[in-house]
């Protein structure tokens, strides 16, 4: 059974490999576009911009593996799209919906230096996988790992973990 309890290890876990590949896999990891000076500037929308390989848990037991497509849309602005597809469903009359696909369309901007907030405005979802997120990314340093906070409203309560390829 998935628990919040092994909710909360996933993240700890993709927390962990975030800062470990910081500094293992830095000298590998794709880099964003360079700044003046030769440096990435993580307070533009560049340094987001990329293709990455993610998961999203909830409290109350789903699991959806993902992809997310992020393309610069200006200094700041950021919009994209987020194909889902259900891995565990937290409640038993959702099970049949497990392997199913959704795709989210995102867009929103970075609010400070390696921190970027996004918002679902429309699904292309057939089978009605998932409603559309709010999204609170940070970018590590390596711009290889977001790391963050999924929800709707207020209530960001589900974890995000995501690598750069």
């Amino acid at each position: 059974m998935f628990t919040r309890a092994t909710a909360a290890m996933v993240l700890t876990a993709g927390l962990a490999l975030a800062a470990l590949a910081d500094g293992v896999l830095a000298q590998n990891a794709p880099q964003a576009p360079a700044a003046a000076g030769g440096r990435r500037d993580p307070a533009t929308s560049a340094a987001f911009a990329g293709r990455y390989r993610c998961i999203w848990t909830s409290p109350d037991g789903f699991v959806f593996e993902c992809e997310l497509q992020l393309r610069s849309g200006g200094t700041t602005d950021l919009e994209g799209r987020v194909q889902w597809t259900l891995e565990r469903a937290g409640r038993p009359e959702l099970a049949a919906k497990v392997g199913k696909s959704g795709a989210e369309l995102v867009r929103g901007a970075v609010v400070s230096p390696g921190v970027a907030e996004l918002k679902g405005y429309d699904k292309n979802d057939p089978e009605n996988v998932r409603g559309l997120a709010e999204y609170r990314l940070e970018l590590s340093g390596s711009a290889r790992w977001l790391v963050g906070e999924v929800g709707a409203g207020s209530k960001l309560d589900s974890h995000f973990v995501a690598i750069r390829y």
